[in-house]
């Protein structure tokens, strides 16, 4: 099974422990491979004296940034930085479907925002 983000391809690779990952791997080194996990835990009502515990699902893309020419700041094809999204969903374990839904259409809509994109993609805090 694969994903494709942003036309780039990832592909199942394994699942330990509760981890799903994916890996990317157009990158020319291993060094460049792209990974996106996922975990999901489901979450318990409460019973006797034991409390309730919530649900969680988690997703993790990393993107690696190599050197693209040999300079002070590394060697081509040397990681000189990376870029980590997480997204993470918390829930009561007797939040409906439609709740959920409905929160991820609206997460769906916030990304494409004004606001968001700034955020994102220079840093800068939105405000009213």
């Amino acid at each position: 099974m694969s994903l494709t983000l942003n036309l780039k391809t990832y592909t199942y690779r394994q699942n330990i422990a509760g981890v799903s990952t994916y890996i990317n791997s157009a990158s020319n080194t291993v060094n460049g491979f792209s990974s996106l996990t996922a975990t999901t835990t489901i979450g318990k009502p409460a019973l006797g004296n034991r409390p309730a515990s919530r649900s969680k699902t988690m997703w993790k893309l990393s993107l690696p940034v190599l050197a693209e020419d040999d300079s002070a700041c590394g060697c081509t094809g040397e990681v000189i930085g990376t870029c980590d999204w997480l997204v993470e969903v918390r829930s009561d374990v007797r939040v409906p479907t439609s709740v959920l839904a409905d929160g991820r259409l609206r997460m769906k809509d916030l990304i494409a925002t004004s606001e968001f994109i700034a955020s994102v993609d220079s840093h800068t805090q939105p405000t009213a």
